[in-house]
């Protein structure tokens, strides 16, 4: 836990120089970093289309509030749920005619022992998938 303040920071720096940020949700005040996750394809000498999945679980009873999404060097399309689950997140990020493709999330909210934990809906059972596609990375 000690080590999160850190993390952020050298994500944050690198996602600075060269990577696309993407913010999903809201920032609300009092929420906390829940968690952490990153996925990379491996290298390929030619231009491909490369995807990655990126998946967080947290602790049963979390409320997951704003995913912050790093995604290097860019995007053609990503696909994720609607929040409103309260520890699952997942996004699959996809990018056609490159050689690598890599990206992280850090994912926000309550704590299911917070006292500022704000009141949400129940989770959804089959969240809406929601696909954005970049016009300016698409084949």
């Amino acid at each position: 836990m000690k080590y999160y303040s850190v993390l952020i920071f050298l994500m944050c720096a690198v996602a600075a120089f060269g990577q696309t940020y993407i913010g999903i949700g809201r920032i609300v005040p009092g929420q906390n970093v829940l968690g952490f996750a990153d996925n990379s394809t491996v290298v390929t000498s030619t231009p491909q289309s490369h995807s990655v999945r990126l998946h967080f679980h947290g602790t049963p009873g979390n409320n997951i509030t704003f995913v912050h999404v790093n995604v290097f060097p860019g995007w053609s399309s990503f696909s994720y749920p609607t929040l409103g689950q309260f520890d699952d997140f997942w996004i699959d990020v996809a990018l056609s005619s490159t050689t690598q493709l890599g990206a992280n999330i850090i994912v926000y909210g309550f704590n299911a022992t917070s006292s500022t934990r704000t009141v949400f809906k129940e989770p959804i059972e089959n969240p809406k998938m929601v696909t954005i596609m970049n016009v300016e990375n698409s084949d």
